[in-house]
């Protein structure tokens, strides 16, 4: 077993400091056939064991024979000699080799059969049978039935004369991490059975801008490239083996103050680098320098429009970069993309836009109506009436001066 205290002088402050305490700590404790190291992706730690065949008291029974071993049962062998010797050795309930041998001498011992014991052989890779008598018994071991196997299953079908040395039993690797206080293995992704090669949880780590240039992508750095910016006629280069280039905020500083409009920073999922054009009315290109890569360790190259890929993919190809061609591809995918949710958007606004205006044109017309019913004369009614009243108006002047005759007299006075 081992044990390792990450805060023990010098404390582990990185993942790699934790890395070395972890192996060094395996090293001390005689256990060689298991390392940690850096996922191949980078952002967990992985466990790689190697088979060494050695097997303890400890190991279970489950893990023999490469992991294909069940649990024993009904779990019985035959020791007979053909000369009064025949016990039923019964290793029911057995889990690991220390219940095994147990069982076995066990029960050897209450059936008068003295002097024969089993035990861990001298490779450590299997069992061994012994029979310390002067004069050996002669004894054989073999499978009580033709439905159980669980002689050859701990490889010790054969004859005692006087030791039966078990074939290998080839135990899968059987490793696990554990907390012997707080919560560092959580915090590391790596608790739990260790069977074989066992990559640990994500441990979703963020790049900051005090991080060395040299640990990024795994402790393998960026080098010693350069990258090109161009955004419209406006260009800089950045040579990332300047000596004053050493953290991510150095880069990000570099490009900022490039002369350029636009913004560099990290990214919203806090694993890498990006860089914003300011001025969407110029195309923004990031490529290599004499075919370098830093641009792509960077995860930078090409552009974010649809022009400025086309260009920097004209450059690709003119200089044979087939990886730059895979990479700008994808991005005149992402590109095309784009496009098509652009035009979806305008079509969804113009068809909200020819809704509205039917609709406008609807509550117009029915404004109109409304202002119609309300405001405009009904013409055939109007001269209906008028004539009636017009009749009536003559009617009463007939009836008054049929009524009222005027005399001389009244000219008179």
């Amino acid at each position: 077993m081992a044990t390792v205290d990450l805060n023990a002088a010098p404390p582990a402050t990185t993942v790699g400091d934790a890395i070395t305490k972890i192996n060094s700590a395996l090293t001390a404790a005689g256990i060689t056939n298991l390392t940690v190291g850096l996922g191949g992706v980078g952002n967990a730690l992985t466990f790689t064991a190697t088979q060494n065949g050695l097997v303890s008291g400890s190991t279970l029974i489950a893990r023999l024979n490469n992991g294909n071993s069940a649990a024993l049962t009904p779990g019985t062998i035959q020791v007979s000699n053909g000369a009064g010797v025949n016990v039923t050795v019964d290793f029911a309930g057995a889990t690991d080799l220390n219940d095994v041998i147990s069982a076995f001498n066990t029960q050897m011992a209450a059936a008068g059969v003295a002097n024969v014991t089993m035990s861990i052989n001298a490779a450590g890779r299997g069992l061994q049978i012994t029979d310390t008598n002067g004069v050996p018994l002669g004894l054989q071991i073999s499978s009580s039935s033709v439905v159980d196997d669980t002689a050859a299953q701990l490889g010790i079908v054969g004859a005692i004369s006087p030791t039966l040395v078990g074939s290998d039993l080839n135990p899968q690797v059987d490793f696990a991490v554990a907390e012997t206080t707080g919560t560092t293995a959580a915090d590391l992704g790596i608790t739990g059975s260790i069977l074989s090669n066992f990559v640990g949880r994500d441990l979703d780590a963020r790049l900051t801008v005090n991080a060395q240039l040299s640990d990024l992508l795994n402790g393998l750095g960026l080098g010693s490239g350069s990258i090109a910016l161009h955004q419209g006629n406006g260009a800089t280069t950045i040579n990332l083996g300047n000596a004053t280039l050493v953290t991510v905020q150095d880069l990000i500083d570099a490009i900022n103050n490039s002369g350029l409009d636009v913004t560099a920073s990290i990214n919203p999922s806090g694993r890498g680098i990006q860089v914003v054009n300011n001025d969407t009315t110029k195309s923004f290109t990031i490529e290599e320098v004499n075919n370098g890569r830093a641009a792509k360790m960077l995860g930078l190259f090409g552009s974010s429009d649809m022009m400025g890929s086309l260009m920097v993919l004209a450059n690709a190809l003119r200089n044979d970069d087939q990886e730059g061609t895979g990479l700008l591809l994808q991005n005149l995918d992402d590109g095309i993309q784009n496009l098509l949710n652009y035009r979806a958007t305008v079509g969804a606004r113009a068809i909200r836009l020819n809704t509205t205006d039917n609709r406008l044109a609807d509550i117009e017309l029915s404004f109109t109506s409304m202002l119609s019913g309300v405001e405009d004369a009904d013409m055939t009614k109007l001269v209906t009436d008028l004539s009636t009243q017009e009749n009536a108006y003559k009617s009463a002047l007939m009836a008054t001066s049929k009524i009222i005759q005027p005399s001389l007299l009244d000219f008179l006075q």
